[in-house]
């Protein structure tokens, strides 16, 4: 049986490797190593007029967020220019895969099985990111229908969680048969061999803040403090900090490259990841990869991607005596820490990388093509 030819389209650089926390360069990549691929960056357009007023009016009026890009005109824009690109540049492949770009699916031609990989539905993303009603109601419905529309487009959907996968059946009614569940590999590679982890008296912890409210960083600030006056405690921050700044016992180091991140990861001895909500978080399967274990919060698509008790804890309620941030930190041992990080080079081998994925994703398209 001869290869098929995919032809992926997205608006994300392929070549950045931080685009799309890194899923947009490593997804192509991994599946150049086993099939032809053919990728196609989509430009991004003008929002359309209508959309322009209605961002302004629901910012100065309504104090409401409200986004073009998942607006029905907006998304017709868009959709109409990608399937022009698509019959340009992708009209030899067998299968065509959207990656994060449902909203430029609306006018993708039926002639051949379309795959889209995605975070989740625009509903619970929307409810996850825009909480305390910040998504204005005119954006949020039209938002709904651009994903019902574009799932309608779909023959089938790669997502990252089980939670996506059930978010995608509840939300766009999709059956169960047409959603497979793959988690992505890191979107930071280890840049050497995994080594040797040898006992310290320090925990030396490692917080990685792309969005310091979401993630949880005053909660991380508070467990750490209280955990540091049980044992000694290191914490490193990499990314953001807050506008009211950080305690002077915090070991903060701004944005990294991904060669530099990857130090960090195999420097520590746990990441925390306190997040309020994560379809598939890159950051957790980057720990993972460099056998870094994770304590994180049981929400969206984390239980996928950590094992309970295996690869790193997951806390159901920050104020529980005995699944609380600092109990866990000021608790854990080096012998137990070397075994959890044995465990996750384990998952990482079998499960949580980009040559896993791409099989995946490869069966998918031998199935339905």
């Amino acid at each position: 049986m001869s290869l098929p030819r995919l032809g992926i389209f997205s608006p994300w650089d392929f070549t950045d490797e931080y685009a799309w926390s890194g899923v947009a360069h490593h997804s192509v990549q991994a599946l150049s190593a086993h099939t032809k691929v053919s990728a196609v960056q989509v430009p991004k357009t003008s929002d359309a007029f209508i959309d322009r007023g209605l961002t302004k009016a629901s910012g100065s009026i309504l104090h409401k967020t409200y986004l073009p890009s998942h607006a029905l005109t907006t998304a017709t824009q868009q959709s109409r220019l990608t399937a022009q690109l698509v019959q340009k540049k992708l009209s030899d492949c067998d299968a065509l895969i959207s990656l994060a770009a449902s909203s430029q699916s609306l006018l993708i031609p039926k002639d051949r099985p379309l795959i889209q990989v995605t975070d989740s539905s625009f509903e619970a993303m929307s409810r996850s990111y825009y909480r305390n009603g910040q998504l204005s109601r005119l954006s949020f419905y039209q938002g709904k229908a651009v994903d019902y529309l574009s799932s309608r487009k779909s023959d089938h959907y790669v997502v990252a969680s089980d939670w996506s996968a059930d978010v995608l059946m509840r939300d766009l009614g999709l059956a169960s048969g047409k959603i497979t569940v793959a988690p992505f590999g890191p979107g930071t590679l280890p840049v050497s061999q995994p080594p040797v982890r040898e006992e310290h008296e320090e925990l030396r912890v490692l917080f990685i803040a792309s969005d310091w409210k979401r993630k949880g960083g005053d909660t991380v600030l508070t467990a750490v403090a209280e955990a540091r006056t049980k044992r000694k405690i290191t914490l490193t921050v990499v990314g953001q900090k807050p506008a009211s700044g950080l305690p002077e016992w915090v070991n903060f180091l701004g944005r990294l490259s991904r060669q530099e991140l990857s130090i960090q990861y195999f420097s520590h001895d746990v990441l925390v990841e306190p997040t309020q909500a994560s379809a598939g978080g890159v950051v957790i399967t980057d720990a993972i990869a460099h056998g870094l274990p994770v304590i994180a919060t049981n929400v969206g698509g984390v239980p996928t991607l950590v094992q309970d008790g295996e690869t790193g804890f997951l806390i159901e309620d920050l104020t529980s005596p005995n699944n609380h941030l600092s109990h866990l930190m000021s608790s854990l041992s080096q012998s137990s820490l070397q075994e959890f990080s044995a465990h996750c080079l384990k998952d990482y081998s079998q499960r949580m990388n980009w040559d896993s994925w791409s099989r995946e994703l490869l069966n998918v398209v031998n199935e339905i093509n």
